[in-house]
């Protein structure tokens, strides 16, 4: 009798609670798409006003943890849960774990700080202490940079406020520096305007700035010739390969010995 009391009883509030998890199941499930299907129309939105590739990518993750948060709470609220109460508590246990994973809010921090005084943006070229690559996204912990070889570069926001980067982009035009050791029997003027018939050939050096061609070093092993060519920051890359191919050939083809 008493089990038949207890079974009864457990029945009863399985059937009155059933209806509520069914109800709190779909509002998690449709809830859960709506808010991905909600971030993408804002993240259309952003991309349609122009607005900079570095704050859409940003933006995009924190209303994706924001809405998803509000389906979690919106599906245990259906349960009769005091979703108040459990904000509270959340709101505690974020500080304590805030303390905890301070070096995860620092990239916070730092991902803020990037979007807001934008020393960088989504599509310029960076150079790390030992890393390089292209912005593909700023987000809210982490940004990803494109290596020249196409690797994916995860680095934390927070190294990228900290250490010191060189942006490649910033500036339009970038000035290419190479080093090329001429032997002291070379005749110096010849070896001159080699370089200058071959910079004069070139349309990917700008005009202005001027290119110079600067003897850098002189002593018993050769002479060190600097060459300083301005370009395009977008040729800079392409411009580089085709110079030293073109002087080694001009060289070569005179009979300079390097």
């Amino acid at each position: 009798m008493i089990f038949k009391n207890i079974f009864t009883n457990y029945n009863v509030q399985f059937q009155n609670f059933f209806p509520k998890l069914l109800v709190a199941i779909l509002v998690l499930i449709i809830g859960w798409w709506f808010a991905g299907k909600f971030a993408k129309i804002i993240n259309k939105a952003m991309k349609k006003a122009k607005i900079d590739g570095g704050i859409i990518s940003f933006s995009n993750s924190i209303l994706k943890v924001l809405f998803r948060l509000f389906v979690i709470l919106a599906a245990v609220s259906t349960l009769g849960v005091n979703v108040t109460s459990i904000i509270a508590t959340l709101g505690a246990a974020f500080v304590t774990i805030g303390i905890a994973l301070k070096d995860s809010l620092s990239n916070v921090a730092s991902g803020t700080v990037i979007i807001i005084n934008k020393p960088f943006r989504v599509g310029d070229y960076l150079e790390l202490a030992e890393l390089s690559g292209t912005v593909k996204s700023i987000e809210i912990m982490f940004t990803t940079l494109v290596t020249p070889d196409n690797r994916e570069l995860i680095v934390p926001n927070s190294k990228l406020t900290s250490e010191y980067i060189i942006n490649c982009s910033k500036q339009k035009n970038r000035r290419l520096d190479l080093v090329y050791s001429i032997s002291n029997f070379s005749d110096l003027s010849k070896i001159k305007a080699i370089f200058e018939g071959v910079i004069s050939k070139n349309d990917k050096i700008l005009q202005n700035p001027s290119s110079k061609i600067i003897v850098n070093k002189y002593n018993s092993k050769g002479v060190e010739l600097n060459i300083r060519l301005w370009c395009l920051g977008t040729n800079y890359n392409e411009l580089k390969s085709e110079f030293q191919e073109s002087i080694q050939y001009e060289l070569e083809k005179n009979g300079v010995s390097m």
